[in-house]
């Protein structure tokens, strides 16, 4: 059966194709999360054209006349982990096994070589049928990630409580503080000075660079976030001493997709940890962020395997695993040199 292989660029594409492009994706998302909430068409195309400054993110999209039967996607940071390409691929259930999967890989695989990045990963679900093949052309398991729901009308507002009274007793010299977006700027250093703490969340064996953040970084992504339709909330903890901020979480609302809200970062600096405040944090966000969004259903957080300590927080809240995830990654050249890549 025949098929052409089209890349192209969301932020420009007609959006018949993206039209198209969403159906599969749609399939691809019920595939990977079995129940979770379809993404709205608009949600997706403000996702697509919005998708930010700092990075390039080329598709390639399988067409067998005016379906999409395949896709696969490359990112790339243009001022960040300059060495990393990350991919993923998919394609319709009926038109496997064709070659398609292959074919469209190998396009991330080009772009990854042809941008000079050095290391090339790819994500693929646990228990995927293709769960193989990225050890077949070089790449090697290095990250295991958990993605787990919160359904908020289990979430247990009493624990909620508990957890910000305890804090307060133990965290006497700390305070929280929220935050409108985008971020005052009277606060702006100290908020990027504290979104460095998420270096120090566990990689496993996964290779990659230090985040840095810059005020011109932390303002495309309020502006972006902002043109999707996206709200973001975040709460920190002060140090009332020094006045640093300590710690951090946000939680992001979708007005185009609002019955699904997603956990970002969660984080405290080493050294004022083990007082509650991750606890603390957390169970004060959510409680102020489902007072302003009670529309909210499911809320969506991602974590590493091996995150013991986050983890527990948000079991103990009621997230229940959704997916697992292993990331793979290996050597660009090592991948691209793979007989028929």
């Amino acid at each position: 059966m025949s098929y052409s292989i089209e890349q192209i660029d969301t932020k420009t594409a007609p959006e018949e194709k993206l039209r198209a492009l969403h159906q599969l994706y749609v399939e691809g998302d019920a595939e990977r999360i079995p129940g979770d909430l379809e993404m709205p068409w608009e949600q997706r195309l403000a996702d697509w054209r919005f998708s930010g400054e700092y990075n390039d993110i080329p598709r390639w999209i399988a067409w067998d006349g005016d379906a999409a039967i395949g896709a696969s996607v490359a990112y790339i940071h243009l001022t960040q982990d300059l060495d990393n390409c990350w991919s993923w691929a998919f394609v319709t259930a009926d038109r496997r096994r064709q070659g398609i999967g292959r074919a469209l890989f190998s396009e991330a695989v080009a772009f990854a070589r042809d941008s000079g990045r050095k290391r090339f990963g790819l994500g693929v679900p646990e228990k995927s049928e293709f769960s193989d093949l990225p050890v077949k052309v070089g790449l090697k398991p290095v990250y295991d990630e958990r993605i787990s729901h919160l359904r908020t009308s289990e979430l247990d507002h009493s624990l909620m409580n508990s957890w910000i009274e305890r804090a307060a007793e133990r965290a006497q010299d700390y305070e929280l503080v929220f935050l409108p977006m985008p971020v005052p700027q009277e606060h702006r250093v100290r908020m990027l000075s504290v979104m460095e703490v998420m270096n120090t969340a566990p990689l496993e064996d996964l290779e990659e660079d230090t985040f840095h953040w810059t005020d011109e970084l932390l303002s495309e992504i309020e502006q972006r976030e902002e043109e999707k339709g996206r709200v973001i909330h975040i709460c920190v903890a002060r140090h009332i001493p020094s006045g640093d901020f300590v710690g951090y979480t946000s939680i992001v609302f979708q007005s185009l997709h609002p019955k699904k809200a997603h956990q970002w970062d969660t984080g405290v600096d080493p050294a004022h940890r083990n007082l509650g405040l991750g606890r603390w944090l957390k169970a004060a966000m959510i409680e102020d962020f489902l007072a302003q969004h009670p529309e909210v259903e499911f809320i969506e957080t991602e974590n590493a395997d091996s995150n013991e300590p986050m983890l527990n927080i948000n079991v103990a809240m009621g997230f229940k695993p959704a997916l697992a995830e292993i990331i793979y990654q290996g050597q660009t050249e090592t991948v691209a040199n793979q007989r028929g890549l």
